[in-house]
């Protein structure tokens, strides 16, 4: 009897740790399968599936790929003015300041208009400015835009150099907004021979950009840097100079602003492209990339899809170090080869070191 129940003691352990087993088991590969779905799920979320698709940058095309696209570049350009238009071009103009302004940044306008954009700071060189902006009703809630409106009403009529189209005036629509100061300039101000494309919260020294102007190369960095091919870019009537991004890759991260999904752009890589933050076109460069747009689909980013536009014309950008396109540490000795610096849209800031750096000759 004592071995019987002894023996039925020692089964009935067994069962318990085999029951207990089976369960522990269980759980684990419950919590190794949630484990396994949660890497699944960031690695997704980080864009690590995406890469395998990607076309290699190598077989680059964007569409529309036509054959003769010069030739049909060249014919838009050619198309006889008539001659009331003729009359509007009689004036000719060294630079004009295109700058993307947001609409409610009324203050940092001002503060342009009277520093770094005034047509007044050389008596030798002829300048323009103009402001591009979108469409307040469409962009504000009711009240913001009604008071929107006036405000730009009037900036428009005392300084006459807004130009307001239809649009929504958000990050997203920058490509937009960049593409209607193009058209403006080829249709209202096709004899100025640069422009200087710049957003509203920017430093600008017009000195050391007329420079820049005058003698691109001579802050020419090495070829290496200035394109994927490596070639130094053909300066004859074509300039498309800023700070250059030779060899930069989509984000595929899912909650990146710059995200990007494989149906809107499947290449390994962007063709070189210069920041959208500030950026110098000839008049040639800029007609040429106009027209080209015609034939070429959009894309939500402006910085790329002016360089996809570089990319259909053969026109590599000019990579010069002294564009920041982050706000640069403000000191007075370094900020004297500055051409411009991102990150002031404080007016007062700005005001502030232009000042400075003109008193010092170097604005």
């Amino acid at each position: 009897m004592i071995v019987i129940e002894l023996g039925s003691m020692v089964a009935d352990i067994c069962n318990v740790i085999r029951s207990y087993g089976g369960k522990l088991f269980f759980r684990n590969r419950i919590r190794f399968l949630f484990l396994g779905c949660m890497i699944v799920v960031i690695l997704h979320f980080f864009g690590i599936f995406i890469h395998p698709f990607e076309v290699s940058f190598d077989h680059f095309e964007y569409p529309l790929m036509l054959k003769n696209l010069p030739q049909i570049i060249e014919d838009h350009i050619n198309v006889p003015k008539t001659s009331d238009q003729r009359r509007e071009y009689d004036e000719e103009i060294f630079l004009t300041f295109v700058i993307k302004s947001a609409l409610m940044h009324n203050a940092s306008r001002l503060v342009i208009r009277n520093t770094w954009a005034s047509e007044e700071r050389f008596s030798d060189v002829k300048t323009r400015r103009v402001f591009i902006v979108g469409d307040c009703k469409k962009s504000l809630p009711y009240d913001e835009a009604i008071e929107c409106d006036k405000m730009i009403r009037k900036e428009s009529s005392q300084y006459k150099d807004i130009v307001q189209a239809d649009f929504i005036d958000t990050y997203y629509n920058n490509t937009i907004k960049t593409m209607i100061g193009m058209r403006w300039v080829v249709d209202h101000c096709p004899r100025s021979q640069f422009l200087f494309f710049v957003d509203d919260d920017f430093y600008v020294s017009p000195k050391n950009l007329l420079k820049f102007i005058r003698d691109p190369l001579s802050g020419l960095e090495p070829s290496s840097k200035l394109s994927m091919s490596n070639k130094v870019p053909r300066l004859d009537d074509r300039l498309y100079g800023g700070y250059v991004f030779p060899n930069s890759s989509p984000m595929r991260h899912r909650t990146s602003k710059w995200y990007i999904p494989l149906s809107e752009y499947p290449y390994t890589k962007y063709p070189p492209y210069v920041s959208a933050g500030a950026y110098v076109l000839s008049l040639r460069a800029l007609q040429e990339m106009y027209y080209a747009s015609f034939y070429t689909k959009h894309f939500r980013f402006d910085d790329i899809y002016v360089g996809i536009l570089a990319n259909k014309i053969s026109l590599n950008p000019l990579h010069n170090r002294y564009f920041y396109f982050w706000k640069k540490p403000y000191d007075p000795l370094e900020y004297s080869n500055v051409i411009a610096s991102h990150g002031f849209d404080n007016p007062y800031e700005l005001v502030k070191i232009y000042l400075d750096q003109k008193s010092r000759g170097n604005a």
